[in-house]
């Protein structure tokens, strides 16, 4: 099968772009294209992006793969997932974030799911969340080695994906939204942002489910497409396919890491308020020293 990568990118995230682009490369073999739905593009600066994407993908073969959809306004997150959506035609989509690393196995995992369950819509997973100074990065080590390598197939005779998938994959009938009942059983809170999607806790640790990253069927977006929400947009759209199409599954794996970034502007700003939460108590201070 062949998935459709749709990313979303505003303008600082452009020198991350090349991050993923690598991340891709090793399951090229499962890419028919990647649609870069970019916002604030300036038309007089289309070729000299279309030129920057070529530099990035050209080291891994994947020039020609590499699918350009702008937009020269400031949009919200939500209208360039849709506009992305809206040119793929791979049979499966599936939306990572420019800002975040994958696991170099994370398609194969998703793809093995989709021939293991032909009924699936939908596919979530796990990930770490890390919060960053400026231009800190981390190391791809931080994901568990390839499970499912020549060496693992060799033992368990092919079946070790299978046999990993079975065991950490969540069924639709285990996933709640805050319209279905859930009676007593223990689920992770704020699972998917603001909406009341839940994951049962009791199968697996989980440090933090998808946002943004789920893959799907394409067709979806004829009777489906995200909200124009400014925030809880993956949640809403997961939350829609799970009420409308179900069959919505999820495994208990960390196949991305969320990074969050401090700007620049964001820690000189924290360090001046704290500089000045410690000039406004130290006097305060000396005086209850003295005064005791």
């Amino acid at each position: 099968m062949k998935y459709s990568i749709v990313i979303p990118v505003v303008p600082k995230h452009d020198r991350l772009l090349k991050n993923v682009v690598e991340c891709l490369s090793t399951e090229s073999d499962l890419v028919k294209e990647i649609i870069i739905a970019r916002s604030e593009l300036a038309p007089h600066k289309i070729n000299q992006y279309k030129k920057f994407l070529k530099e990035i993908s050209t080291p891994y073969n994947l020039e020609s793969k590499m699918l350009l959809s702008y937009e020269s306004k400031n949009c919200l997150a939500y209208a360039n997932l849709n506009r992305g959506w809206m040119l793929a035609k791979g049979e499966f989509v599936t939306f990572l974030g420019a800002d975040d690393l994958y696991a170099p196995y994370r398609l194969r995992v998703i793809d093995e799911i989709f021939r293991l369950k032909p009924k699936a819509n939908a596919i979530l997973h796990s990930h770490f969340r890390e919060e960053l100074q400026v231009d800190l990065c981390i190391s791809k080590s931080k994901f568990r080695p390839p499970f499912f390598w020549e060496e693992e197939k060799r033992k368990e005779g092919g079946n070790s994906l299978h046999k990993l998938i079975e065991e950490r994959l969540i069924e639709t009938n285990e996933i709640y939204s805050s319209t279905f009942p859930t009676g007593k059983r223990d689920y992770l809170s704020e699972c998917f942002g603001n909406t009341s999607i839940k994951i049962p806790k009791n199968r697996f640790e989980i440090q933090a489910v998808t946002q943004g990253h789920i893959s799907l069927r394409t067709d979806i977006r004829e009777k489906l497409l995200y909200r124009p929400l400014q925030y809880g947009e993956d949640g809403s759209l997961c939350l829609d396919i799970l009420e409308n199409f179900g069959n919505v599954y999820f495994i208990a794996l960390e196949l991305s890491i969320y990074r969050k970034f401090l700007s620049v502007n964001r820690i000189s700003s924290r360090l001046s308020t704290l500089k000045h939460k410690l000039l406004k108590l130290t006097p305060r201070f000396i005086l209850k020293l003295v005064y005791n």
